[in-house]
């Protein structure tokens, strides 16, 4: 007897790269509430803010382990970002899908390159029309100057792998029983 293979889920979660981050942050914001440090007042503020607050909302991300991305007999999850995840999340049905789209996004900085991956969906005809919107718009435009080899619909419906790890071999087996019709197509 076959066993039927378990849905694909990934969460947000803790990594290495993201551990070291909050202990960067922690540091800068325990230096900057230090009363003997030499701060001006701005700069102390903005300290606190960006790395105090940022800090904060990644380790929220990372503690609050709910679901990123997962594929199950209902279709794809595109889950959102946790701080507004109710809102952010999408769930596409099966019938919805045309393709299931793999793509990199490659970020230059300095003297180093980070690599993000993205999972997409392509979806069929009226499901295919996108939310109006000033802030859509512009981050569409965004989107096609840094992915221009996506098509822009699967951009607005993907996410990228980051504080969650993508398991792409237990990916392609989920949607390969879920999804059987539904190719997916790795756009590198």
């Amino acid at each position: 007897m076959d066993q039927i293979p378990a849905e694909y889920v990934a969460r947000y979660g803790f990594n290495l790269r993201q551990v070291l981050i909050l202990a960067v942050c922690a540091l800068f914001t325990a230096v900057a509430a230090l009363p003997g440090v030499d701060m001006e007042p701005p700069v102390r503020v903005l300290t606190f803010a960006l790395f105090g607050v940022g800090g904060l909302l990644m380790l929220y991300n990372a503690a609050s382990r709910k679901v990123a991305l997962r594929v199950d007999a209902a279709g794809i999850l595109l889950g959102g970002p946790p701080v507004r995840y109710r809102s952010g999340s999408v769930l596409v049905p099966w019938a919805e899908i045309a393709e299931v789209v793999l793509f990199t996004q490659v970020v230059h900085g300095g003297h180093s390159r980070h690599r993000f991956r993205y999972v997409g969906v392509r979806r069929t005809g009226a499901a295919q029309a996108p939310p109006a919107g000033s802030v859509r718009r512009a981050a569409e435009a965004v989107s096609a100057a840094l992915l221009s080899h996506v098509p822009a619909e699967v951009v607005r419906n993907s996410r990228a792998a980051s504080g969650w790890k993508l398991d792409e071999q237990a990916l392609r087996a989920a949607i390969a029983y879920h999804g059987p019709t539904v190719p997916v197509v790795d756009l590198g």
